[in-house]
């Protein structure tokens, strides 16, 4: 099957990439030109422009890195228009571990 057209390959060549600050050299910002935003999911909604917002995110991988995971669902959920979606995943055996440690 051909998925290089509809919904998903335009949700995909609308991504952006959400770094944390450790991937980016310690610095936390938003950059349009090359789709990044580096910050914590805590203080997400602080870093992005006001009134920036998308229909979908997607997150995989990521909340098990987490302390405070009510925090980040409700940062991401800030950043999603009305009736936006929010996908995430995360391994069901660990509560939580600490990066780089992923074992």
């Amino acid at each position: 099957r051909d998925y290089s057209s509809g919904p998903l390959a335009t949700v995909c060549a609308e991504a952006w990439d959400l770094r944390h600050p450790g991937d980016c050299g310690g610095l936390t910002f938003f950059d349009a030109g090359t789709r990044t935003i580096c910050a914590e999911l805590s203080t997400i909604t602080d870093v992005v422009p006001e009134g920036w917002m998308v229909d979908v995110v997607i997150s995989t991988q990521v909340f098990e890195h987490v302390w405070d995971e009510r925090e980040a669902i409700s940062s991401l959920a800030k950043l999603l228009r009305p009736s936006g979606h929010l996908l995430w995943t995360a391994p069901f055996l660990e509560r939580f571990h600490k990066a780089p440690v992923d074992v």
